[in-house]
């Protein structure tokens, strides 16, 4: 098996889990949303755009609107100005990219302006722009 395949099949096997975990939130597949977390947040924006495409197209329909806001929220907000023509060809190509990019919230001071117009520009306006205010009372809700 050559490293790319092994590769890609890692990701497979990480992906699997991490859906399964989504269903059944089951002590054994935790790893599995942890290691999405670190590499979705981590340093690599290549690493963790694979990953996210990775995650959609496995994804039960649904479940998108969950990776939508977990992992691609988290792509964005972290490597949403390095991978914005990325993101952007993705959700134009594939509906089911779009409809998770659809479903992310941002705040809109961490998001800069030509990148936030961009996603809203190819997810016809759908994704929620808050302010802190509005997502400090979000958060409280749900403790």
């Amino acid at each position: 098996m050559t490293r790319e395949v092994e590769g890609r099949q890692s990701i497979l096997e990480l992906a699997d889990a991490y859906h399964r975990y989504g269903e059944t939130n089951a002590d054994g597949d935790f790893w599995a949303w942890q290691r999405v977390e670190d590499i979705v947040c981590g340093p690599v924006a290549e690493e963790a755009w694979e990953l996210v495409v990775t995650l959609i197209r496995t994804a039960p329909d649904e479940r998108l609107e969950y990776i939508g806001a977990g992992p691609v929220e988290d792509l964005v907000n972290r490597h949403g100005a390095a991978l914005i023509d990325s993101i952007e060809g993705e959700a134009k190509r594939d509906p089911r990219f779009r409809e998770a990019l659809a479903n992310i919230w941002l705040g809109s001071d961490d998001i800069l302006p030509n990148v936030l117009s961009r996603l809203q520009a190819v997810t016809g306006g759908q994704i929620h722009v808050a302010t802190q205010a509005e997502i400090d009372a979000a958060n409280e809700g749900l403790t």
